[in-house]
C-alpha cells in the first residue's frame, strides 16, 4: 500500500491551496474572527478573495505576492504563512501593509472611508521569545496607550506555542 506524504501548512502553496478552498470557508472565518475579534458570521458571509500580487506603480519596484487577501467589509486582511525567520522578513511583511493600504485610495476618493489594513503572520518561529499564541501591533503612543487612528494592525501567530498546547 502506497503511503501519501502530508505536506504541512507551512509551505505557502498548500497555506494558500487549503485556506481558499470553498470547504475551508468556515474554517477561515472561525481563524479570522478568534485572532481578530470580527464576528464570525459577518466573516463568513462577507468574505471575498482578492488578488495577491498587489499593485506596481513603480518603474523597478520589487513584485510583492502576498500569501492570501480577503476583504471583509471594512476591512482588508491579508494571512501569511512565515515559514522561516530570516533578517528583513518582518520589513518585508510591513512593506505588504504599505502597498495594500496605498492602493485603497484612489483619485477622488476621501481618505476618512479607508479600509483597515489587517494582517496575520503565521509564524513557524518565535521571534519574540514570547508564551503567547497571538501577539498584536498597532500604532499606538507608548507612553499613554494613545492610538494613532490609523487603522492599521498586525498580527503575529506564533506557531510553536500552539503546538506546545
Amino acid at each position: 500500500m502506497k503511503q501519501e506524504k502530508v505536506i504541512p501548512m507551512i509551505y505557502d502553496r498548500v497555506f494558500k491551496t487549503v485556506l481558499q478552498r470553498k470547504e475551508s470557508r468556515g474554517y477561515l472565518s472561525m481563524i479570522i474572527s478568534e485572532i481578530t475579534g470580527l464576528d464570525e458570521d459577518v466573516v463568513y458571509n462577507n468574505m471575498v478573495f482578492k488578488n495577491t500580487e498587489l499593485m506596481i506603480t513603480q518603474k523597478n519596484e520589487k513584485v510583492k505576492i502576498t500569501d492570501l487577501i480577503v476583504e471583509i467589509k471594512d476591512n482588508v486582511i491579508n494571512l501569511e504563512m512565515n515559514k522561516n525567520m530570516y533578517n528583513g522578513l518582518f520589513n518585508k511583511n510591513h512593506a505588504y501593509i504599505s502597498k495594500i493600504r496605498e492602493g485603497l485610495v484612489l483619485q477622488g476618493q476621501n481618505y476618512s472611508n479607508m479600509k483597515s489594513v489587517i494582517q496575520i503572520n503565521f509564524d513557524n518561529f518565535n521571534a519574540y521569545n514570547d508564551d503567547r499564541i497571538v501577539i498584536k501591533f498597532e500604532m499606538l503612543d507608548e507612553k499613554k496607550g494613545i492610538k494613532e487612528g490609523v487603522d492599521v494592525i498586525s498580527y503575529h501567530v506564533i506557531l510553536p506555542n500552539v503546538k506546545k498546547i
